[in-house]
This record gives C-alpha cells, structure tokens and sequence, in this order.
C-alpha cells in the first residue's frame, strides 16, 4: 500500500474541509519530515537538508515553489509503480476509492471539495486552480514523480541542480537513454519563383504545420529550433509527467466544464426568441461569479433564480387585464374588479415563489443594498414555508415538538423581518448622507479629500468616478488597495480644474523646481507699459492696452503654482518712427 502524505499549501477558502487538510496557495511549501515519502536518498546527502530542498517548477501552467519530490540519484522515469496502476477505463467513483487508498484520506477529501465546491462557469477560478495544483504536488510526492524545472529565463532551466544530477546519469547511460544523433535540418525553401512561374499553386509555399500530438511537437521543435541533445533530452524526460498531470486535471475538469456548457447553450437558445429570458439566463451565470464573493451560498443563488424563473413565466401565463395599468381611458366597474383580482394574484404569486412581497422604500430613498438582502433570504423563507406546511399537515407527531418547531420558524421570519427593516432605515441614512454631500462645497485640504473619500466608499461609488471627482477637485487619484492618496505639497484652491497639486504624482517636485526657477528670472525681464505699440508675428502693429480680465478688479484664475511673466522695458516701434529695421528687435516684440 502507498505511503500517505499530506498537502501543506493554504487554500483561500476551504470551509467544508477537516481541519486537518491543508490547502493551497500560491507557493508549496516542503513536506515536513514525518511525511517523507521517498526513502531511497544516498546516505552521504543530508537528510534535513534535502527535505528543506526545494525548486522552481511548473505545474499547470504556472510557475511555483515546490519540494523536491524525486530523488534525482535513484530515479528511473521507466520503472513501474509497486501498487495497482490507474484504473482504465475511468470512472469518477472507482477512480475516488483508488486515489484513497494510494493517496490518503486527505487527498480524498481534498479532491471532493474541490469538485464540489468549483464555479464551473469562472473558467479560471483561483481556489480551485490551486487546490488542483496541490493535488498534483501530493500525487507527484507519493509517486516520487518529477516536475519540470521552470523559470521566466529559460536558459536557467538546465541549471537546475537535480536536471544536472539526471544529465550526470543520462551522459553515463545508466537510466539507457540512447544518445540519438541530432536530425538534419529542415532543407532550405525553394527559391522564390520567376515571373513565368507565377501561376503556380500556393500549396508549395505553405509552413508545415505543428503536430497536434505533443511527442511529435517535441520532434518538430528539435528539428525546426535546433534543439541540442542536453535541451532535446529535457523536454522528452518530462513530457511525460506533464501529460499524466493533464489528464488527470482534464478528468477533474470535465463534470464542471459540461455543467457550464449545458448552461450557455440554454442561454442561447433564448436569444433571439426570448429575450428577458435570455437576460436572465446570462444574469444568473454572472450571479454564480460575483454573489459567492458576497457570501451567497450555492442554495441562495438557485432558489433566486428559480424564484425569477417562475415569476417570469406566470405573467406570460397570465397577462394583465385592460385597465391595470392604462390612465385617462374610460374603464367600467368589471375593468376594475378584473385589474384589482389580477394584482392581488400578482402579489400571491410573489409570496409563493419569493417567501414575501419585496419590500418597498420610503419616497425619494435610494436602494443600498435593500433588494440584495431580500433576494438573498429567498432560499431561507422557501424553506420556512415548506416546513410550516409540513408541520401543520403532520397530525400524528408529538404537538409539542411541533409547536416548537413552528416557534422556531416564527423567530427566525422576525430577525429576518427586523434585519430587513435596518436596512431600510441604513438606506434612508446613506441617501440622506449622499444628498448632504452632494450640497458640500468642494474640499480645500487633502484632509477634507479623505473624508469624501471615505463617504464615497461607504456610499458604494465606483473607484473610478471617486477618482474623476478628484481630479475635478484638484487632487491625486485613489489606488487600488489603499485608503487615501498621499498629500500634496499644497492644497488645492476650492473649484480647481486641470494643472493643480495631486495631479502630477511623479515628477511634481522638479518641474514645481523648474517653474519656479523660470518664474523667478523672468521677473526681472522688462515688459512694455500701457498703451505701447507692439510688433505681432504677422508684422501688424498693436497697442499694448489691458484686457477686459486685467482691467476688471476680479483677476481670472490662473493656473497653481505659475506666476505671469513680467516685463517692464517700453520701446516703440521702429517702423513707426521710418527707421530700418534691427536684428533681434522682432524676438523682443514677440515678449509684449
């Protein structure tokens, strides 16, 4: 029987696990020493250090920190495994109690939750990529597998220090690997045809293409890449583990991967025949995404959908009557009857597949969060219906028990009832918050910026319009993953748009140097007085009069931490006075 080991990565979410089943993260640490599952290492090496030995690998496709699970001094890549092989064909039960029995209990349980608990419709899921990545270390650690040395810089990957171990072995033909000679190269193209050859088929011309099967991609690659022996004989010496590992995943993969492709095929066959019931199919896949990051469980999610499914298909069953909804037409008493039985069978409709009406907000109060809790508590009241009907048709049980039950049921309809109505007393606050903030002034101080900042966060405004107004503002934008921005040098001016402090995060104090600097010369530089006659480009002479900014008491606004250029120096023009022209008179007209 095979030894047993046991997984040391940390998984992100593992709530159905035992505690003693380690999950998954980004790195795989070593085993500790009493999961030793190789035995058959050299006495000369040390045994704690090789232990701790660890490399970087790739395992399905990403690049980790894994143990060492092979001996690269004993390691045969043809030698067959001391227990039952795989069992062919495969069958997910059989394969389950063979993994058991080979693996260990916690491999087992490992696995289970992993399928059970996988989104099938986030193809790339992290939990689960990384709970099937530590299947994969457990299995290579048992079987005393390899993986396959693996860096960003693949020139490293042959200094591997247990590939240069296996390449000792290779050179000295004890693992009976024959040196094969390197294949020719690929003969050279045709030359390009003549123009009489012109006509002829473009079939001659195409690349060969690159085989499906990977033995034969390997072949192709030592071929048309110049693989040398020691490259050549790393690629073949792994392609192996790397295959196994693939199908094993693709067995994993396979019920969760037909689950989502049976779901968006139903999807589709709505879309051009019914739409709101392709929405909805296309919501509720999202809905499997998004709502379990907010704890939805799998339940809460199904019954909502349900729920929506059914609602959707009474009213096309049964369709409003004239004057439910129609204004400024004549209706008879029976229109109204009619329309005020189909509301009420609306409403009945709502608390057979819902559990409740949908609450309803006070006027002029925006929803935060109110319809997401009551949709979440549809899985919840369902079941609380069901299990009041059951009681109260049950006459044979003990009365007693049963009065408990439904006593239990009617304290769990009250928290819910008074967890919705916090809630809509929270939206009333947040919309009355949001209305307040709304009439504030623009803020002046970086301190001010943080506090709407964080009513902006508890307002549930996107990131992205946070940092609009900002910048509206005058200030830095926000970043991922961080409360406020840094603080300016300055405080921005109430109202500022464009050039101001927080804009320029990099590189804000040398150009603030350099406008400084120039401000600061050209202070002394001359600028012409009133009513001057000035040269423009076009060689037109105008008056050097203010304008209607400059002679108004109000100053325009200018942009932050730039001063105007000054000049004081008054010359006229020589053309006026029938001078010749000077060199270098039109560059200190174009300064006035």
């Amino acid at each position: 029987m095979a030894p047993q080991t046991r997984a040391k990565r940390r998984l992100n979410n593992t709530p159905t696990l035992p505690p003693s089943v380690e999950a998954a993260s980004d790195d795989v640490r070593p085993l500790s020493n009493g999961d030793n599952l190789n035995d058959n290492g050299h006495p000369a090496d040390d045994p704690q250090s090789k232990e701790r030995e660890t490399y970087s690998a790739l395992v399905l496709g990403k690049e980790m920190l894994v143990p060492r699970t092979y001996d690269p001094d004993t390691y045969d890549p043809d030698a067959r495994m001391p227990w039952t092989p795989e069992p062919e064909p495969y069958d997910p039960e059989t394969y389950s109690a063979w993994g058991k029995k080979h693996f260990g209990e916690e491999w087992y349980q490992l696995r289970k939750a992993m399928i059970e608990e996988r989104i099938p419709y986030d193809k790339y899921e992290p939990v689960y990529l990384e709970r099937q990545r530590a299947l994969r270390v457990i299995e290579h650690k048992v079987e005393g597998r390899p993986f396959k040395p693996y860096t960003q810089f693949g020139g490293e990957n042959l200094k591997d220090q247990g590939w240069k171990r296996l390449w000792a072995r290779i050179s000295n033909n004890e693992l009976g690997v024959p040196s094969s000679p390197s294949p020719s190269p690929p003969s050279l193209p045709p030359p390009p045809p003549s123009d009489s050859d012109s006509d002829l088929s473009a079939e001659s011309r195409e690349p060969t293409p690159v085989p499906a099967d990977p033995w034969e991609q390997l072949e192709y690659k030592r071929t048309h890449w110049a693989l040398t022996e020691e490259q050549y004989l790393f690629e073949r010496f792994f392609l192996k583990e790397g295959i196994i590992d693939r199908a094993r995943s693709r067995r994993e993969n396979e019920p969760g991967n037909r689950q989502a492709r049976e779901k968006r095929e139903l999807m589709e066959s709505f879309r051009y025949v019914d739409p709101p019931r392709f929405y909805l199919e296309q919501d509720n896949i999202q809905d499997h995404i998004d709502l379990p990051k907010k704890g939805w469980t799998r339940e809460e999610i199904v019954a909502t959908y349900e729920a929506h499914v059914a609602i959707l298909e009474w009213k096309r069953k049964n369709s409003p009557p004239r004057g439910s909804g129609d204004f400024g037409e004549n209706i008879t008493p029976e229109e109204e009857a009619a329309s005020a039985s189909w509301h009420q069978e609306f409403h009945d409709a709502w608390n057979r597949f819902y559990g409740s009406h949908p609450p309803e907000l006070p006027e002029h109060t925006k929803n935060y969060g109110v319809w997401d809790r009551w949709r979440k508590g549809t899985y919840a009241r369902i079941s609380r219906q069901r299990q009041r009907e059951a009681l109260l048709s049950d006459t044979t049980g003990d009365a007693a028990s049963r009065a408990e039950e439904l006593q239990r049921i009617e304290d769990e309809e009250r928290r819910d009832r008074e967890a919705l109505e916090r809630a809509i007393k929270r939206s009333t606050e947040l919309t009355e918050k949001a209305e307040r903030t709304r009439r504030l002034p623009p803020p002046q101080t970086q301190e001010e910026m943080n506090h709407r900042f964080r009513v902006w966060d508890e307002l549930d405004v996107p990131l992205k319009h946070q940092n609009n107004r900002a910048r509206e503002y005058g200030f830095g934008e926000r970043t991922a993953g961080r409360e406020v921005p840094q603080p300016p040098a300055t405080a921005p001016r109430a109202g500022a748009i464009g050039d101001a402090p927080g804009t320029h995060m990099h590189g804000f104090n040398e150009r603030s140097t350099e406008r400084e600097a120039v401000a600061q010369s050209s202070a002394t530089t001359p600028q012409p007085a009133k009513d001057t006659l000035c040269k423009t480009y076009g060689g037109r002479i105008t008056k050097n009069t203010l304008t209607h900014a400059e002679a108004s008491p109000r100053t325009a606004p200018q942009r932050h931490n730039r001063q105007r250029k000054t000049y004081k120096k008054e010359r006229a023009s020589r053309r006026l006075a029938k001078m010749e022209p000077e060199y270098g008179m039109l560059e200190d007209a174009r300064g006035c």
